[in-house]
C-alpha cells in the first residue's frame, strides 16, 4: 500500500474483463498474480463437488504474452494504492427451517485506489473463471451475487452474506 497502480493484465483477459484462470496486477512496488483453482469438497449433500478458490503467486511470467496480445489494461494508472480488501462470502442453506450447511470462501480481492477501485473476483463458486471489475468506488463495484448457483424451492433457501476485510486485519 502506498505504491502507484500500474496495470491489470492476463494472457486471455478479454475486453469484457473475464478470464479463465489468472490475472496479473502491477504496482510500482511489484507485481502479483491472482490465480483461481478448483478443489473438491463433500459438505453439500454428502457428495463431492468442485469449488473454486483464489491464491496468489509472484510468478508473473504470463505478462509478456499478455502484453503481446494487447491484454494489459492501464485504467487508474499512477493512482495511489490505498488499501487491499478481501471479499468473503458465507452461503448458508436452510432446509425446513434449520441450517443444513454453511460455506465460507474468499471470492475476490479489491484494490482501493485514490480515485477508484479494481476487483478481481471468482465468476463462479464451481469453476475457475475470474472477473475483473472497475468502478469509481468500492460501493459501486459490480461483483455478482452467485447464490443463483444453488436452487431454492418450497422448503430450501440459500442466504449469502458478504464482507470486505482489510488485509491489514487478517
Amino acid at each position: 500500500m502506498g505504491s502507484e497502480w500500474l496495470y491489470v493484465a492476463g494472457d486471455t483477459l478479454a475486453p469484457d474483463f473475464n478470464t479463465p484462470v489468472d490475472v496479473i496486477v502491477g504496482t510500482t512496488q511489484g507485481s502479483l498474480r491472482v490465480v483461481s483453482d478448483i478443489a473438491t469438497a463433500d459438505f453439500q449433500y454428502d457428495e463431492a463437488m468442485t469449488y473454486s478458490f483464489l491464491t496468489t503467486s509472484d510468478d508473473i511470467s504470463g505478462f509478456t504474452v499478455a502484453a503481446r496480445h494487447g491484454n494489459v489494461y492501464v485504467q487508474h494508472q499512477h493512482e495511489r494504492l490505498i488499501e487491499v480488501l478481501i471479499v468473503r462470502e458465507t452461503i448458508t442453506e436452510n432446509e425446513d427451517g434449520e441450517d443444513s450447511w454453511e460455506y465460507t470462501t474468499d471470492i475476490g480481492v479489491v484494490f482501493v485506489l485514490s480515485h477508484g477501485a479494481i476487483a478481481i473476483a471468482k465468476g463462479s463458486h464451481h469453476t475457475e473463471m475470474l472477473l475483473v471489475r472497475m468502478a469509481p468506488s468500492v460501493s459501486e463495484l459490480d461483483i455478482p451475487d452467485r447464490t443463483i448457483e444453488w436452487a431454492d424451492d418450497l422448503t430450501t433457501r440459500h442466504h449469502c452474506t458478504r464482507e470486505f476485510l482489510s488485509i491489514v486485519d487478517l
